[in-house]
């Protein structure tokens, strides 16, 4: 019997190959291996290209943008040159002309001024930049707000193209498709926006108006139309939400309109000191704070 063991244990360690039980055993462990890692590589290779993808991609938008807002402030510069030209040239003219066709047109009534030529700095700009949508220019003394106005057929065209016509994130400073740049007698509120570009430009300058002081020694705006010059009068400032209706042009009749603009008025983040009235033509100024959608806003009343 104890024989028979001995020859059973030796048979069993002759039948047992130990290469081939680590072939079979190992080798389909280090295939596991060897597969886990050539996947994590081309996982790691993927998500590099996709990487590189997206850096590229944000590099040429970046790009752009600052090309853009640089093509914008060339825009701007070369309108600014134009519109000094035409005003120096403009009032060489009234000079020798002296004052009585200006004492006539003062007395002219709005059906009557309609039909006076067209401003020639006005003109100069259409022709310069191709575009007949240009309606107008608008500035503030010791700001950098001092922009070519234009309007389109709806509130979206000017939000992402510039004075030609051209795309750009900067966009124009457009006057509300709604509203009738001149004469301002068929406007309750005439409303202007603006991009607030994080360089400075459009009406990235309206922000400062928080405070006070800032507006006491920046409170006139100045806008030319296609036919005249005009003044108004800052009356409030604030921030708002888009629940506010402050860009409403069209209402139901006077008392509508008065009872806006005496929200308009008590919503201001400070006492202006300016009082306002029924019969008063308002102007707007819109921009966004960058923050959702938070917009800043600035009323200001007709009174030249």
């Amino acid at each position: 019997m104890p024989d028979d063991k001995r020859y059973m244990k030796s048979q069993l360690e002759d039948d047992f190959d130990l290469e081939q039980f680590k072939k079979q055993f190992f080798e389909p462990q280090r295939k596991k291996s060897r597969l886990k890692k050539v996947k994590i590589v081309n996982m790691l290779s993927i998500a590099i290209v996709c990487l590189l993808v997206i850096v590229a991609y944000f590099s040429y938008k970046l790009v752009g943008y600052y090309a853009d807002i640089k093509n914008s402030a060339e825009l701007s510069e070369r309108a600014l040159e134009i519109i000094n030209v035409s005003e120096t040239a403009h009032d060489k003219s009234n000079e020798q002309q002296g004052l009585e066709e200006s004492s006539q047109s003062d007395v002219l009534i709005a059906s009557e001024l309609i039909e006076l030529p067209l401003k020639e700095e006005i003109l100069e700009l259409r022709e310069q930049f191709e575009n007949d949508d240009i309606v107008g220019y608008l500035s503030i003394e010791n700001t950098k707000i001092n922009y070519v106005v234009v309007q389109a057929a709806d509130n979206e065209f000017y939000l992402n193209h510039d004075l030609f016509g051209k795309e750009s994130v900067a966009g124009s400073i457009f006057i509300d498709a709604d509203n009738v740049m001149y004469p301002f007698d068929y406007n309750y509120n005439s409303v202007i926006y603006g991009h607030n570009m994080r360089d400075g430009s459009f009406f990235h300058d309206l922000r400062f108006y928080q405070n006070y002081d800032y507006y006491s020694e920046r409170n006139f705006v100045n806008l030319t139309t296609p036919y005249e010059d005009t003044v108004w009068e800052i009356f409030s400032f604030y921030s708002t939400d888009t629940n506010f209706n402050y860009i409403k042009t069209h209402f139901r009749d006077d008392d509508d309109f008065w009872e806006l603009a005496q929200q308009m008025k008590q919503k201001s983040i400070y006492d202006t000191g300016v009082a306002i009235y029924r019969d008063d033509k308002i102007l707007t100024l819109s921009t966004c704070t960058n923050v959702n959608d938070e917009r800043f806003v600035l009323h200001a009343r007709l009174i030249s």
